[in-house]
């Protein structure tokens, strides 16, 4: 077993690992597993003065999730590669690298969870987050006491990130709240993991 498949093989599945090594080994970019970004699952660059192209994963991602966000990552190279930077990011070049990516991905059995990958998979989002179900079946581990902003109430109390808001209004992607607090609004996702205060 080379180096890279035992490293990946943490993360993902073993025919996930050995996929992403084939495409290393045709593509080489280098690969760093870094602590979790709130903004981002992960992200790939190319440097145009050292000419290397590499992408990055959060390590707190396993499974499925890690091998969507980094098959994600790959057809972002892919696309740069093929038609270089004058495309859109999300455009349907890298659409179609991802679809073949992620075709490849379940025809070698390498989600564990398939369904909802062929679910969605003739409509490509830029992000899961625009895909509610795969989103939270992929990223997100509730526990008894959390429950997804969108399912709050509105004018009820939760928490979230230690802070205690109030929901307000509930639009397509985000929720406006009110910061109890410090009396002051903001968007949060609908995607959110929050803490109900039982009334």
């Amino acid at each position: 077993m080379s180096k890279i498949i035992e490293t990946l093989s943490k993360y993902t599945s073993l025919s996930g690992a050995e996929i992403a090594e084939a495409c290393m080994n045709r593509n080489p970019f280098y690969l760093k597993i870094v602590s979790p970004r709130k903004t981002r699952l992960g992200d790939y660059r190319y440097n145009f003065e050292q000419k290397y192209h590499q992408i990055t994963i959060n390590n707190d991602l396993k499974g499925d999730s890690f091998l969507f966000t980094l098959l994600h990552e790959i057809a972002h190279q892919l696309a740069f590669l093929k038609y270089s930077r004058n495309i859109e990011p999300h455009g349907k070049e890298w659409k179609n690298e991802y679809k073949n990516l992620l075709l490849l991905a379940l025809e070698k059995d390498a989600f564990e969870n398939p369904k909802l990958i062929i679910k969605g998979i003739d409509n490509i989002k830029s992000s899961s987050v625009y895909n509610k179900e795969l989103f939270r079946a992929l990223y997100t581990n509730p526990t008894e006491d959390e429950c997804f902003l969108d399912m709050v109430q509105d004018q009820k109390e939760f928490i979230f990130n230690a802070v205690i808001y109030k929901k307000i209004q509930k639009n397509r992607s985000r929720t406006l709240c009110l910061n109890v607090e410090n009396s002051r609004k903001y968007l949060i996702s609908n995607q959110a993991l929050v803490m109900i205060i039982e009334d």
